[in-house]
């Protein structure tokens, strides 16, 4: 598929789903590229609002904001390393407030 008949694709998915209700929250670890970015995308497009975490801020960031732009949907993202302690104890605790998830987890 071409670039510009994905991004039309992408334009099109996201006007269908501005105004429609999320299908919940999926939460996507290394989703700053590879793998967890295209699953990320994919989730996006179909109409679940995102929290993602990585930990390249920047990356995560672009990732974010082009999926955001591209889809409506919500997209937050969570800047840790799940090797580290501190970092995952934060990430527990940010999921812990959040209602309804649907969970994906990539190596990164």
């Amino acid at each position: 598929m071409s670039a510009t008949v994905n991004k039309e694709r992408r334009s099109f998915l996201s006007k269908a789903l501005i105004n429609s209700s999320s299908k919940g929250t999926a939460v996507i670890t290394g989703a700053s590229s590879g793998i967890g970015a295209i699953y990320a995308d994919q989730l996006a497009s179909r109409g679940y609002d995102l929290i993602l975490v990585a930990r390249n801020r920047d990356r995560l960031s672009a990732v974010a904001k082009r999926i955001s732009e591209d889809t409506g949907r919500s997209v937050e993202i969570i800047v840790a390393d799940l090797g580290n302690r501190p970092d995952l104890a934060h990430v527990e605790e940010v999921l812990r407030t959040q209602a309804s998830l649907f969970w994906s987890t990539m190596q990164a």
